[in-house]
């Protein structure tokens, strides 16, 4: 029987934690602000494993799609020195990460700086069995404007009638504050047939294609919908933001009332 090299190889992309990783990075601060004159932040780089460890940075400016998907490209704003690592075993090594960007920000710039562990280059035996894990780790960074405003605007709520015959109702929602905002719910009110006002809380993990809480950039829109609600009549046609980012109500406050 002849033997083959089976070569597995595991791409992983680390947001947060690194309970499983042979290496990891350590950023306790992750904003710039050019207008005070912080240009310059250093991002920690362990190596936890026995073995030695390549890493190549790179950042990449940030942007939002209507549907909440995220966009990167390629940035020359943020520079990292080194941009290449290589490190021994059981150590730590420093990264430098400098803003040569702008220095008057008026609403708050989103990068992301992207860490890849890549191969040293050492050469695979011949016909052994080999499992590879890379572990990437993904980072988010902030330029903070000048001034912070937090706000979020209902541009738009309709109905709307798909091909099939159903109704949904259709949220056009805006970051227009200066910095970025994760968004959760939003509570709306309309008039009811009596003209009387009644009102009807949405959740973001309920508005398609999202499904989750969004963190919306400034100056950004996001666009999706909900099943027309049961208890909203299809004549309705004007909806009002009343507000957003409501807190869950605990188990022990509804006991209180």
């Amino acid at each position: 029987m002849i033997k083959q090299c089976l070569c597995i190889m595991i791409s992983l992309v680390v947001l947060c934690g690194n309970s499983f990783a042979s290496y990891y990075p350590t950023l306790k601060d992750n904003a710039f602000d050019p207008g005070r004159g912080k240009t310059i932040l250093t991002l920690f780089v362990t190596n936890d494993s026995d073995q030695m460890k390549a890493i190549e940075l790179s950042s990449f400016r940030r942007d939002l799609k209507l549907n909440g998907e995220e966009i990167q490209t390629e940035t020359e704003d943020i520079l990292l020195i080194p941009s290449q690592l290589i490190i021994p075993p059981k150590t730590e090594k420093a990264v430098s990460m400098r803003w040569v960007g702008p220095k008057m920000i008026r609403q708050e710039l989103s990068y992301r700086v992207i860490l890849n562990e890549v191969d040293i280059g050492r050469k695979q035996k011949i016909n052994s069995k080999m499992i590879k894990t890379k572990i990437k780790f993904v980072k988010a960074i902030y330029v903070a404007p000048k001034k912070v405003i937090e706000s979020i605007v209902l541009l738009k709520a309709y109905r709307e009638i798909t091909k099939d015959g159903s109704n949904q109702l259709m949220l056009e929602i805006a970051n227009n504050g200066t910095v970025h905002l994760i968004f959760h719910n939003i509570a709306i009110e309309y008039n009811t047939i009596g003209r009387k006002i009644s009102s009807i809380m949405i959740e973001s993990k309920n508005i398609e294609p999202m499904k989750k809480s969004i963190n919306i950039l400034p100056g950004r829109i996001i666009k999706g919908w909900i099943p027309w609600p049961d208890n909203i009549e299809t004549s309705v046609e004007r909806f009002n933001m009343i507000g957003f980012n409501f807190e869950e109500e605990s188990e022990e406050d509804k006991k209180k009332k």
